[in-house]
């Protein structure tokens, strides 16, 4: 399995070689995707990922820079069977709790396009919400949009596969949300709204913690200094700390 970042950043002003929060998990010969931030379809065709084999899409929440690109990656999934001469005809999912954004990219594109009359729309609710036999997802709300009563918006997901544990936190209220999750093989933790050191000092004084942590998701402190934060992160909790790149391969 692989995991290939096609966006690093937060909702910032665009950044030199940084797209929005998008990456995308290969499994056994297939594709799932975790977020849709700008350019995640571009981004992952010039990467030589085939987009029009996606199996899932799952989406931590509704902000744009975590959905902006979902119009193009439907459009560029039709374009590129058109230019093979074939028909899209392959199913799959995207789970949102927001429907109302799969309509607004199924107006952009004509109301029409051919993968969105394969795609079925499922709402996300706390609990198990995908299980293929090879990847298996479970979400959980967190406080990142200010709700304390359902129905949630905003949600971090666990994914089991080929025996590991691997926790994408979207973006959280506190890396507290995430309790229960931390012992894991693989920590997906936004820095967008909080304090890379301050995270790892979180995770050093945690009875539980991930075997490895990637930042992702950067605000400016990370995008400011990327180098600098890995290595104060590092001085805390050893070499297992990294901080995500576009086009970056994560292998487990």
């Amino acid at each position: 399995m692989k995991f290939t970042i096609l966006g690093s950043c937060s909702g910032t002003e665009p950044m030199p070689g940084r797209r929005h929060a998008s990456t995308v998990l290969e499994l056994n010969g297939k594709l799932y995707l975790l977020d849709a931030g700008d350019s995640c379809g571009y981004t992952a065709h010039l990467l030589g990922i085939d987009v029009t084999g996606l199996e899932a899409i799952f989406i931590s929440h509704p902000h744009i820079d975590h959905v902006g690109g979902l119009p193009y990656l439907f459009f560029l999934m039709q374009k590129l069977k058109w230019r093979q001469g074939e028909d899209f005809a392959h199913p799959f999912d995207i789970y949102i709790a927001s429907p109302e954004v799969v309509a607004g990219a199924r107006l952009l594109n004509g109301g029409d396009a051919a993968p969105l009359n394969h795609m079925t729309t499922h709402s996300i609710q706390d609990g198990v919400i995908f299980d293929d036999g090879d990847l298996r997802v479970t979400a959980r709300h967190n406080g990142h949009m200010g709700e304390t009563a359902a129905p949630y918006h905003s949600f971090s997901f666990l994914l089991e596969l080929e025996g590991k544990k691997v926790v994408y936190s979207g973006d959280v209220k506190s890396i507290s949300e995430l309790e229960g999750w931390l012992d894991c093989d693989l920590l997906m933790m936004e820095t967008g709204h909080h304090d890379p050191v301050a995270i790892a000092q979180y995770l050093k004084n945690s009875p539980s913690r991930p075997q490895r942590l990637l930042y992702v998701h950067h605000g400016r402190k990370v995008l400011a200094d990327p180098e600098g934060c890995r290595a104060q992160a590092r001085a805390i909790l050893g070499d297992r700390v990294d901080v995500a790149y576009d086009g970056m391969v994560v292998s487990l």
